[in-house]
């Protein structure tokens, strides 16, 4: 949020913000926005229907979603806010599928030839344990910010009733892990790629970060601009690179990733540059930002008086 407004300083453009969620008086978010809706759930029917109205009222020209399960709810309803003159920041429904599964990922991946952990769904594992080396990644197959994630060290740890088909295996990665940050233009052409190590994560988000001009990620970056036809504006992709050198990608998100603020600052202003298509201003794409450029972060807090009846 911080980083549209610093773009919008940059552009001259006056911007008022309204966040949307289900309890938004316990949101931070929304106590930082402009203006705060109350929504129902994603998996409410209403749901896009309850954001139209409040889009519409509100004269809403740009919608970014954040959270996975709401991608493919508004990939698939983007048309309908385009007629009423919003841009809904999302890929289309194939790139939104993708992501979301860990499993349809990793066979993508490896169809096109990048370096990807072996990755195999429960039952298989099952029926072949040693079809796959050990030891395993159990995650999510539609799983986000690191949640349910196990380590299972030998078949003995398949008893666990919760590893059912709502989980997928992967061969467990070593080395450092970072985050590649891309940007696809309106035409979904490739137009940054700045990736970042990942010195210290919290609940799935980056909180001690560095940019770093990785030739091998950037690499990735760019093969994944030439195969994911559909993506559009800001995603992002986890990769481990091992001692010895080698990069394996293992994860995609269609969405902006949470150490985004990174790139921002380090100078890829993927905020900016929405705003600017929006708009339909000229468009000023770089690949030039600072490599070296860390992020430490810490809590902040707000506080809210509440106004007793």
């Amino acid at each position: 949020m911080r980083c549209f407004r610093d773009a919008a300083r940059q552009l001259g453009i006056d911007l008022r913000i309204i966040a949307g969620d289900l309890m938004p008086e316990f949101s931070a978010a929304c106590c930082e926005a402009d203006v705060a809706i109350k929504t129902p759930s994603c998996s409410s029917p209403d749901f896009l229907d309850v954001v139209m109205d409040a889009c519409v009222r509100n004269e809403v020209r740009l919608i970014v979603p954040t959270i996975d399960p709401e991608l493919i709810l508004y990939s698939r309803r983007r048309d309908d806010f385009a007629r009423r003159g919003m841009t809904v920041a999302v890929s289309a429904e194939a790139v939104v599928d993708l992501a979301r599964d860990k499993l349809l990922t990793a066979n993508w991946l490896l169809q096109r030839g990048f370096a990807t952990p072996a990755t195999i769904g429960v039952d298989a594992l099952r029926r072949a344990p040693s079809s796959i080396a050990w030891p395993l990644m159990m995650k999510p197959k539609a799983g986000s910010a690191s949640k349910g994630i196990y380590i299972a060290e030998s078949v003995d740890d398949l008893r666990d009733p919760q590893f059912d088909d709502a989980y997928v295996a992967q061969t467990l990665l070593s080395g450092r892990e970072y985050t590649t940050n891309i940007f696809f233009d309106q035409a979904g052409v490739l137009r940054a790629a700045v990736p970042h190590l990942r010195y210290e994560v919290r609940g799935g988000e980056v909180s001690k970060g560095e940019t770093e001009r990785n030739a091998a990620l950037i690499a990735i970056a760019e093969e994944l601009g030439r195969n994911l036809v559909g993506a559009r504006g800001a995603l992002c992709f986890q990769s481990i690179i091992s001692a010895d050198g080698e990069a394996s990608l293992f994860e995609i998100n269609a969405r902006f990733g949470g150490g985004y603020p990174l790139a921002h600052h380090a100078g890829a202003p993927f905020a900016k540059w929405l705003l600017a298509e929006c708009l339909g201003a000229p468009v000023d794409y770089h690949h030039e930002w600072t490599s070296g450029l860390r992020m430490l972060r810490y809590d902040a807090a707000h506080f809210i008086k509440i106004e007793s009846n």
